[in-house]
């Protein structure tokens, strides 16, 4: 089909592509080329679709899809189509006869009637190219009808593509809380960005299987977050980063200067969620909510003192540990085994909980 036919094709998909990135910014020079060589008529790998529903049976093929173009995806060849959304805002105006940018064909590659696994794994399978997919943006994917559907008050969940850091209290990277939600259904801190996805299909389908509860992602996040809100409320000082990089004496910035900026990262909510399986095998609670009796009852005693201790312990880390981010969650591991082991003599307390992870972890 020609550039035109295709824009005008997929160019309502282009803002709604919940599974793909926002425009590279960082390759201008290379998608520079990429449009001079579209605008030459070179010819250019298969941008390849997907359409979740299968096809009327019209004897017009381009007509058929532009009637199904509600429900198309771009599988592969997103960055190829913001160039040439650029083409045909440049050009649609100018006058070129037969020759018009707009007239050079392109080919199209259409997956139709296809699920939504169909549609995860052919994205991350052609997904190799010059722009790649991190892991953690793969596993987003993976469970992203849980950030559509998560229903817990307070909480948003920030995905890789919205190019946000969350600042405020309740604001959540999707990918840390899904490190943190796996780390808890397979009780291991050490999470599943520490494998290729692609390496192993059985992998897709299994996280798959798993990831069926959308009841039990809420109340993953629903607990965690009443946790930081009860810490925020005894303890809602910000530092000033230096401040507390000389009061504390550290080697260099601190792991965090909030209540916020300590336990909306992925080695909390891996830790988190990894005691919080053990806590449950070890029948200290039941039922995940039961967590919340718990989190009451917490005791929040000398608060800045500890939280300046706490940064000690993680700069501690960052200068002897081996593997800085897994000492970090088997720190928070502990901290939370600490905090809720009813056999502990940190149980209920968080100053005692915060000195007995750091040596179990040194």
């Amino acid at each position: 089909m020609t550039i035109s036919e295709y824009y005008e094709l997929v160019k309502d998909c282009l803002n709604d592509n919940e599974y793909q990135r926002k425009r590279v910014r960082n390759s201008s020079s290379i998608y520079n080329l990429l449009k001079q060589d579209i605008i030459k008529g070179c010819v250019m790998p298969p941008i390849v679709l997907a359409l979740c529903k299968p096809l009327s049976c019209e004897k017009d093929i381009m007509k058929a899809m532009h009637n199904a173009r509600g429900n198309l995806k771009i599988l592969d060849g997103l960055q190829r189509s913001y160039t040439i959304k650029e083409i045909v805002n440049e050009y649609r105006d100018s006058l070129f006869g037969d020759s018009h940018p707009l007239n050079n064909k392109i080919r199209v590659e259409v997956y139709v009637g296809i699920n939504k696994l169909g549609i995860l794994y052919r994205m991350l399978t052609l997904n190799a190219g010059q722009t790649q997919m991190t892991t953690r943006h793969q596993i987003e994917i993976i469970y992203s009808e849980y950030r559509n559907q998560c229903n817990v008050p307070g909480v948003t969940l920030l995905a890789e593509a919205d190019g946000r850091t969350p600042h405020e209290i309740g604001e959540y990277k999707f990918r840390d809380v899904i490190e943190g939600f796996t780390s808890f259904l397979q009780k291991d801190y050490l999470t599943l960005d520490k494998k290729d996805i692609l390496e192993n299909v059985r992998d897709l389908e299994r996280i798959s299987r798993i990831a069926t509860s959308g009841t039990l992602f809420d109340d993953f996040i629903s607990t965690y977050h009443h946790l930081v809100c009860k810490f925020n409320q005894q303890f809602d000082r910000v530092y000033d980063s230096k401040y507390l990089e000389d009061i504390a004496n550290l080697s260099g910035s601190p792991f965090a200067t909030s209540i916020v900026s300590l336990f909306n990262k992925s080695q909390a909510l891996t830790g988190y969620g990894c005691a919080l399986a053990e806590i449950m095998d070890n029948q200290i609670i039941n039922d995940i909510k039961n967590i919340y009796e718990y989190i009451d009852k917490i005791s929040l005693n000398n608060f800045d003192s500890v939280f300046v201790n706490m940064m000690n312990d993680m700069d501690y880390l960052r200068r002897n540990a081996k593997k800085i981010g897994n000492d970090q969650r088997k720190y928070f591991y502990f901290f939370f085994l600490s905090l809720f082991s009813k056999d502990k003599y940190s149980f209920l307390n968080f100053e005692l909980a915060a000195k007995q992870a750091f040596e179990e972890t040194k």
